[in-house]
């Protein structure tokens, strides 16, 4: 009698749970009708980019002729705005253009029209890294929406990015090194090829995961990058990014300029330097000037650790140390002009983090250029790379002072032959540099 009522019920359940394919189904028929949305009553209304603010005041034609000779100034409205020159936005529009970076569309059909749209695009990229406004309040100055803005600034970053190679490089030809080598042998440094030091840009937007190799010596999470520069503070190499609790001496590991100079043509280039007794001799291998905190490598030379302010080394000091600001000065200069680096970044991908620093190196290499172009000389400010406070340190004074040695005493009982046999010629060649000096300082 179960069995009959069991087989009665499965059959009601499967003539219920039936599909009705020709769409007279009873599970169709109780679907209630889908309610009409209503329109938006804040929807954003495209404007005319071609009667915006931004193009009344700098690009249009009646008055581009004056913003041409007025944002040469490094003070003027347009400066302060976009911190380039119009020609200088003319020429990544051209970029733009000629790479296919940007593109037709309904509302943008002719030549023209690209160019002031490409144009006002990267106004705004620029003015978003330089003053960190956001996208939101460009819509009232180029009557183009935020999500525009915001994805053509997305592309702008990787776009640049991928030319870095063309504004960021460490000098390729012999022609080019000795520029830089002359602007150090000037000042008693011969065979020097650039400054080194790691700046630390604030993480906004750091994750929870890695927080805690993030914050290092800064009290917020901080990504690191290590920069060579030369005396006319010029951008020659950027390593890749790296957490900020990491030390100068892990992040010099994995700078590609550094292995440049220590494996390729640049380990056999010769310069000159005078003995103590002034015997003219060739040595052999650029060389990075930086702090105490890097390893002890014959291509990175740092001050003696411990040393008093007169003598041999005292001087080497202080003039290796008031000629490496270069470095810091630039690092300074990066933060001020480009404020995204200085208000810390908004983003949670580390590598896009890597290419807003790598492009704000790239536009700043840029101006360095239009600045030579208007006849402005960046070498040798007043002050750099002259004595600090004492310049007759070897005429008076306790010359045979016996100097502290502090953290340069190496233990090279322990060490392994490789290195060993690199901290032997890393204090020869600091040794020779300060008699170096010395000679010339005398004579």
């Amino acid at each position: 009698m179960s069995s009959d009522s069991d087989d009665t019920m499965d059959r009601f359940m499967a003539s219920q749970l039936s599909i009705d394919w020709t769409g007279d189904s009873n599970l169709d028929r109780d679907i209630p009708p889908q309610r009409k949305r209503s329109s938006n009553r804040f929807a954003f209304q495209f404007g005319d980019y071609l009667d915006c603010n931004y193009y009344r005041k700098f690009l249009c034609q009646d008055i581009r002729d004056v913003i041409y000779e007025k944002s040469l100034d490094r003070k003027s409205v347009f400066r302060s705005h976009f911190r380039v020159p119009l020609k200088t936005i003319d020429d990544l529009t051209e970029m733009h253009i000629r790479n296919g970076w940007v593109r037709y569309t309904g509302r943008v059909r002719t030549n023209f029209q690209l160019s002031i749209r490409t144009q006002l695009f990267i106004m705004c990229a620029l003015e978003h890294m330089g003053n960190r406004k956001p996208h939101c309040q460009f819509e009232t100055e180029t009557n183009m929406s935020a999500s525009s803005h915001l994805h053509f600034f997305n592309n702008f970053i990787v776009n640049m990015y991928s030319v870095r190679s063309e504004y960021v490089f460490y000098p390729r030809t012999m022609e080019e090194l000795q520029v830089t080598v002359h602007d150090y042998e000037s000042q008693h440094l011969p065979g020097a090829g650039g400054s080194i030091d790691v700046v630390h840009v604030k993480w906004s937007n750091c994750p929870a995961g890695d927080y805690n190799k993030c914050k290092g010596k800064e009290s917020f999470p901080s990504v690191a990058f290590e920069c060579v520069t030369n005396n006319r503070r010029r951008v020659l190499g950027i390593s890749p990014i790296q957490f900020g609790a990491r030390s100068d001496k892990h992040i010099v590991r994995f700078d590609p300029t550094v292995e440049l100079i220590k494996k390729q043509w640049y380990k056999d280039v010769e310069w000159e330097y005078y003995t103590a007794d002034g015997e003219l001799k060739k040595e052999k291998g650029i060389y990075f000037i930086c702090d105490g905190g890097y390893l002890r490598w014959k291509s990175l030379i740092c001050p003696y650790a411990g040393s008093e302010e007169i003598g041999q080394r005292g001087y080497f000091n202080t003039n290796l140390e008031s000629i490496r600001k270069d470095v810091e000065c630039t690092f300074g200069i990066l933060k001020k002009r480009w404020r995204i680096l200085d208000y810390g970044l908004h983003y949670y991908n580390m590598k896009k983090c890597e290419m807003v620093f790598t492009v704000c190196c790239i536009m700043h290499n840029i101006l360095l250029d239009v600045g030579e172009d208007q006849g402005l000389n960046y070498v040798n400010p007043v002050g750099r790379g002259g004595p600090i406070g004492r310049d007759g340190l070897f005429l008076e004074g306790p010359v045979e002072l016996q100097q502290r040695v502090g953290r340069d005493a190496i233990t090279l009982r322990g060490m392994k032959a490789a290195d060993r046999a690199d901290a032997l010629q890393w204090m020869a060649r600091r040794d020779l540099l300060a008699a170096h000096l010395e000679y010339c300082k005398r004579h």
